[in-house]
């Protein structure tokens, strides 16, 4: 079975908050809206994981809200 998995990392409007992809799993990345997509082949009753990761670096002092 083939299947397509989507997620989404934070996107900063703000440029003094730097939001870094780390580690993605060979998702494809769109760094403008932060999703992430993997196509997959499954078969019935196997397990498949992904793992994705992300930095966020903001002026100290500032606070980030929405993550």
């Amino acid at each position: 079975m083939n299947i397509t998995i989507e997620e989404q990392i934070p996107v900063s409007q703000n440029s003094e908050i730097e939001v870094k992809m780390i580690e993605n799993s060979n998702a494809v990345y769109n760094p403008e809206n932060g999703k992430l997509n993997w196509s997959v082949s499954v078969a019935p009753g196997e397990t498949q994981k992904r793992k994705f990761s992300f930095s966020v670096k903001y002026p100290k002092g500032k606070q980030v809200s929405g993550l």
